[in-house]
């Protein structure tokens, strides 16, 4: 548990420290830490995970518009995603406040991915593609940050097979719809959107196991790492502040 405190003003990093301590608290209280009630697929793919768990796996302090006060990001599962984990993000103003929530992972022609985009002036990006590529070859990707106290939709960019071409049996090769917030763009417009809307230089992978592991005991011993030396660390930064 972190230190006992008496009245704290709200709107300050201790404030913002304990109410995510408390969350994660609640959360593992909730769904446990690592692949709890899960399985394997069985025969060839036996070593393949399929994903269908309850518990935390992920816990990470991240500031997106680097202000001081980082973002809290936590991966789970509750039981229900088959072949993909939930991303949550919270903030703190005066309160915690969900900002957002997504499976990433797919199974399938769909697919589901969250990595972290870093711009040139330091400010962190939520990068969130969708794929759909069975039935009508769709791509949609999202870049999300905090500005002025809110969740915001950064830039927005995608690309389809357009329906003329998809219904032209007799063509050869389709044609293509590029977007960028919504507005037609070149495919080469396209390709530079992160950098020339957002600068963005570089992308970040949160390093967990999802359902490709090695083994299922040392995916629990990832997990049960990672998210008590988060709550190390918040207990620190907690103590910290208060003396």
């Amino acid at each position: 548990m972190p230190p006992e405190t008496g009245n704290i003003e709200p709107n300050t990093p201790l404030a913002a420290y304990r109410a995510y301590y408390e969350l994660i608290e609640s959360k593992i209280e909730e769904y446990g830490v690592g692949y709890n009630d899960g399985g394997f697929y069985e025969g060839e793919f036996e070593s393949y995970w399929r994903g269908v768990y309850r518990g935390i796996i992920h816990a990470e302090l991240i500031d997106f518009n680097n202000d001081g006060l980082p973002e809290l990001v936590i991966i789970y599962n509750n039981g229900i995603g088959l072949g993909a984990d939930l991303w949550s993000i919270y903030g703190y103003t005066e309160s915690i406040e969900k900002y957002y929530e997504a499976y990433s992972g797919g199974d399938g022609g769909s697919s589901y991915d969250i990595s972290i985009a870093v711009s040139s002036d330091g400010i962190r990006y939520l990068d969130c593609y969708e794929g759909y590529v069975v039935y009508d070859y769709e791509i949609f990707e999202h870049y999300y940050t905090v500005r002025d106290g809110a969740w915001v939709t950064a830039l927005s960019r995608s690309f389809a097979i357009t329906s003329e071409s998809r219904f032209d049996y007799d063509r050869e090769e389709y044609e293509w719809e590029w977007l960028v917030n919504g507005i037609s763009v070149s495919e080469n417009e396209y390709n530079a959107a992160e950098e020339t809307e957002l600068g963005i230089i570089s992308t970040e992978s949160i390093p967990i196991s999802f359902r490709y592991v090695y083994d299922l005991g040392e995916a629990n011993e990832i997990a049960f790492d990672v998210v008590y030396a988060m709550l190390a660390e918040l207990g620190n930064r907690i103590s910290q502040l208060e003396s």
